[in-house]
């Protein structure tokens, strides 16, 4: 079995299949909650020559006592590792199995460069840079060719001087990786103490960027970055807006630090190796590349890696979790933080599943095709979230901004239905009484509950709001929506294709987009988010559906 998962994602994975509180993991392992804690997020892994997993997988294969929640364990398995034949071992042993392979994963990621560049640290000599001063000003951005040319020979070490001439190594080096497969490659290492300033106000290079980064993802390789976290909402949105498009990876690896970390060293670092490094010296007051370092020889890289590998351990990930949405753990781990002090907002081209009543949730589940006992774990999760929603709306605010047109399309049965963002492929219309039952009750709430409102924006004012659809519970947790990018390209329907969210609880990025969302309701025109005038105009819409 190999694990594509992190450890703490397996963990979380088989307790959240048994229902298990990370408080009576500690209590039952012995263990403070808080690494517990620790261990889930991602921020610690149990070493090698501790003997925390096999405690782990005798105290949770004790409280297996049914055949049901073996059952669970299976398919936890499963989707983890895609065997079959795993019905007839011990509970014990494949809860192990599980956790093991996570745990390689986890260190591999984390700590195998660093083991491996040991000795080549230990060993490197010192070499001189020879000092070069490039002048000129050719545009390095072509207009006709997004391949950058790399049949200039740069040498092994030297000084690039000129903002221009910095970036356009930054992309050769880029795009020389793009040409090469990287799955047995280390990962690409990026350093970013300007946070994502790197990527100027020069669009040209941006676009290439990102189709670089793109094509870099599909050949294989895996990205790293640890950037600076800026508590600043522009710097914030900047920062999601760059790594949206990439998230959707599992090898595109997000980690940060803060300001008063001892990482911000005023360097960006890209090391891709076998290929080069760049040392890139910024001016912060201005984001300005005044002068950086190349480097080509292999022990200078290696030792770049070794030691900004190390450093990645006093980071912590920004992603939290993963989830494909007809995942059962996506449906859970949002019962879980619907319940977060503070506000909600969402913003989506689909309809909050809040809204959704509870048979009319359970009979599209159905039509779904969704498995009996994930139906029943559902069903249970989306009576508890409307649960809250009714009593945390007397004290928090809750507000939906919705892109009319696609409202529209999907109330008019031109659109499949949408329940937590994933769309299903619906082979016929959805039935209009069940229209009219929705629309009857999405007008029930806003009349029965002064703090639930609904605004409406059309299409053409998207850029009101991030290019990426979002949900907020809260001060502390934060979902992000994608679509699988391997399926955007392919010929498979847009309704047909699977998707992702993301769970970020840093709560810098949920301030961030939380004032963003205030600041787009707040230029949205009055009558379309006037109560009076979303009641009247779904009223309107229920007596359409009615002829």
């Amino acid at each position: 079995m190999k694990s594509c998962l992190e450890f703490g994602e397996c963990l979380k994975l088989i307790v959240s299949s048994l229902n298990i509180t990370y408080n009576q993991l500690a209590r039952g392992i012995n263990v403070d909650p808080s690494l517990v804690s620790k261990w889930i997020n991602n921020k610690r892994v149990p070493p090698y020559n501790s003997n925390h997993i096999q405690n782990i997988a005798k105290f949770i294969s004790s409280t297996v006592s049914s055949s049901q929640q073996e059952r669970n364990i299976n398919e936890v398995m499963k989707m983890i590792s895609n065997e079959k034949s795993i019905t007839f071992r011990k509970v014990e042993d494949k809860i192990e199995d599980i956790l093991l392979n996570g745990q390689e994963y986890s260190i591999e990621q984390k700590n195998k460069i660093a083991v491996r560049f040991n000795s080549n640290y230990m060993s490197v000599k010192t070499s001189k840079a020879k000092p070069i001063l490039i002048n000129g000003s050719n545009n390095i951005f072509p207009h006709n060719n997004d391949h950058i040319s790399t049949s200039h020979t740069m040498c092994s070490e030297c000084m690039i001087t000129g903002e221009e001439y910095i970036l356009s190594n930054i992309l050769r080096i880029l795009d020389e990786a793009s040409t090469i497969n990287g799955k047995h490659q280390e990962p690409i290492l990026i350093i970013l103490n300007s946070g994502v300033e790197l990527i100027p106000f020069k669009q040209d290079f941006y676009r290439l960027v990102e189709k670089l980064f793109i094509k870099i993802l599909e050949n294989d390789w895996q990205i790293v970055i640890n950037l600076l976290l800026h508590d600043n909402k522009g710097n914030t949105l900047k920062t999601l807006g760059f790594i949206q498009k990439f998230i959707r990876y599992e090898s595109f690896k997000v980690f940060y630090f803060k300001e008063n970390s001892p990482q911000a060293r005023g360097t960006d670092i890209i090391i891709v190796p076998t290929i080069g490094a760049m040392v890139c010296l910024t001016d912060f007051s201005h984001y300005n590349l005044n002068n950086a370092f190349y480097f080509k020889n292999q022990e200078i890289i290696n030792t770049l890696l070794y030691h900004h590998y190390r450093s990645i351990s006093h980071s912590s990930p920004l992603i939290v979790s993963r989830f494909y949405y007809r995942d059962i753990f996506f449906c859970k781990s949002k019962t879980e933080n619907i319940d977060r002090l503070g506000n909600s907002y969402f913003y989506s081209d689909g309809i909050n599943s809040l809204t959704i009543p509870l048979g009319l949730y359970n009979k599209y589940l159905k039509i779904f095709n969704t498995a009996k006992l994930e139906i029943e774990e559902k069903n249970k999760w989306h009576e508890t979230k409307l649960n809250a929603f009714s009593n945390r709306v007397k004290t928090y605010i809750y507000r939906d901004i919705y892109i009319r047109e696609e409202f529209e399309n999907m109330i008019d049965g031109k659109k499949p239905l949408t329940i937590d963002g994933y769309k299903t492929s619906l082979e016929h219309s959805i039935d209009k009484n069940d229209i009219i039952r929705y629309v009857h009750h999405l007008i029930y709430l806003l009349k029965k509950y002064n703090n639930y409102e609904i605004a409406l924006i059309s299409k053409k004012n998207k850029n009101l709001l991030p290019c990426f659809f979002f949900e907020i519970n809260g001060v502390s947790s934060l979902f992000i929506n994608a679509c699988n990018p391997l399926e955007k390209v392919s010929n498979i329907p847009e309704n047909q294709r699977s998707a992702f969210s993301f769970l970020f609880n840093e709560h810098i990025l949920v301030k961030a987009i939380n004032e963003h969302f205030l600041d787009a309701w707040k230029s949205i025109p009055d009558i379309n988010k006037n109560k009076n005038y979303i009641i009247a105009w779904l009223e309107n819409i229920l007596e359409k559906l009615k002829q």
